[in-house]
């Protein structure tokens, strides 16, 4: 997409979605770092294999990860890429 700015110049965007997908679950992020995610809503996740899904543009790029636990609902949560 293409969008004009305030002073008239040519602003390019890409649609970015983040996800977090394991057998149990699939929630979407609001960010993501090296070593840790935001959750958009707070969710009580256990410690378990998960996949990290960064779409550009409808092109996933899918990573294994491991997510550190937590025994309330949270919306950061720690992982490492396995």
């Amino acid at each position: 997409m293409i969008a004009s700015t305030s002073q008239g110049n040519a602003a390019f965007s890409s649609d970015v979605r983040l996800s977090v997908e394991s057998g149990d679950f699939d929630h979407s992020l609001s960010t993501v770092e090296p070593d840790r995610f935001v959750l958009t809503e707070p969710q009580q996740l256990d410690a378990c294999d998960a996949v990290l899904v960064v779409s550009v543009n409808g092109e996933p790029r899918r990573t294994p990860i491991r997510v550190t636990g937590s025994a309330e609902p949270v919306r950061e949560y720690a992982y490492t890429v396995r």
